[in-house]
Parts: C-alpha cells; structure tokens; sequence
C-alpha cells in the first residue's frame, strides 16, 4: 500500500518537475538595488524583446531575458554574446530561485509562456562595459 502512495506521488510530480527543467533565461546583469536593475532592464528593454526582472534573494536583482526553452536560450546567448548585445559574462539560469518580478513594471507573477529569439535591430546598445556598474558586480552570478 505504502509503496503504491509513493508511485502515485512520484508520477504525479514527476511531470511538474519536467515542466520546471523546460524554462530558461538568458541573465544579463544582476544589481544590488532595484533602482539600478530598473534603469538597466528599462535600457535592454529599449533595445530587446523578452527582458524581465526579479529579485534573485539577498538583496540582489537580476536583469534576464526569456523565458526559453533551454535550446533557443543557449541559441539566444550564442548569438547576443557574438554580436556584443550582452555582457560576455552573461550565463543560463534556470529561474527556479527568482522571487518576486519587477520588470516590466506592474507585473505581479512570473512570466511562463515561451518566446522565440527575435533578432534585435541593428542599433548597438551602450556596451555593458561602459555602464556606471563597477565591473565586480556584473560578475556576481547567483543561480
């Protein structure tokens, strides 16, 4: 009996952990204030399809773009990072320790719907390493 509860737990979480591995974001900076990680995910998002904030836990915000399935992030890292639209220090993140979102403003819960990588416009972004961000920071990586 006790081993019949277990299998029909264990199936019955198993695809929700599946559907939790298929989602992943490409982060691009991550700040220890939300003010600078607004004014840096409102910059990407002036420039990019699919930029969304969270908090990332400890006092530290994350800039991110996605959700991907992880094929089309690691696609969209590859591209970004050869055409210098992103930090070359930026890095895959699962997502499962975002906390609350606050990027774009007023949303409330996390995106979950897929996007494709859209080929951002020709415009070059400030490169990352002339932002007023000191260098150690942009590379904390939380996962």
């Amino acid at each position: 009996m006790l081993r019949a509860l277990i299998a029909v737990i264990f199936l019955g979480l198993w695809p929700v952990s599946m559907l939790a591995q298929d989602v992943a974001y490409v982060q691009v900076e991550a700040h220890p204030t939300l003010t600078t990680a607004q004014a840096r995910a409102r910059f990407y998002a002036g420039q990019l399809e699919n930029v969304n904030g969270f908090s990332l836990g400890g006092g530290w915000y994350g800039v991110v773009l996605g959700p991907y399935t992880p094929n089309d992030a690691n696609t969209v890292l590859r591209q970004m990072r050869r055409d210098r639209t992103i930090p070359s220090d930026s890095f895959i993140i699962t997502g499962r320790r975002f906390q609350q979102q606050f990027w774009p403003v007023g949303v409330g819960g996390r995106k979950r719907r897929r996007s494709r990588y859209q080929t951002p416009q020709r415009q070059r972004l400030k490169p990352w390493h002339q932002s007023k961000v000191p260098h150690w920071q942009r590379l904390v990586r939380l996962l």
